[in-house]
């Protein structure tokens, strides 16, 4: 058992959780019990956010950085929590951004590693982690979209249509 662990309580795997909507998430989840995996690039932030979370309210944190615009990152988190024996009962895909440019500006990798991030990533770990939640009978996720959307689309921005 992880310290501050909470014997029995579900588990959620958040994404892009060392900011904005995602933190907010993960704080969500762990006020109402539940333990954490926390997924971002950034481990510092993960970090300080694992331990308000373990402080304010008693609930296990787990810090997996990961860069979701890498392809194999879906399989690398999934055999990590498969290794440590931490089941997710609620998958939140929230991590994402946006390019600052036209997409026929800039290199085709950037276009490709934001897809990944907002598309492929997401659908990705959804495959991984469903098969699990259908054999135990229980599970959740939220797929964090955006306004953009249903927005007038930026001039050559794949960003709405990501999303």
């Amino acid at each position: 058992m992880v310290a501050g662990e909470v014997m029995g309580a579900r588990t959620a795997l958040v994404t892009g959780a060392s900011a904005g909507i995602g933190l907010e998430f993960a704080k969500l989840f762990a006020e109402r019990g539940w333990n954490v995996v926390l997924v971002a690039r950034r481990r510092d932030r993960l970090e300080a956010l694992a331990q308000e979370i373990r402080g304010r309210f008693s609930v296990a944190t787990h810090v997996l950085p990961a860069d979701l615009s890498d392809p194999e990152a879906p399989e690398r988190l999934f055999a990590a929590l498969n290794d440590e024996g931490i089941v997710v009962d609620a998958l939140v895909n929230n991590a994402g951004y946006a390019l600052g440019r036209r997409f026929t500006q800039g290199p085709w990798e950037e276009q490709a590693q934001l897809l990944q991030v907002l598309v492929t990533a997401p659908a990705h770990l959804c495959r991984l982690f469903v098969p699990g939640m259908v054999e135990r009978g229980y599970g959740r996720i939220v797929n964090v979209g955006s306004i953009a959307a249903w927005a007038p689309p930026s001039p050559g921005s794949l960003y709405g249509g990501a999303k």
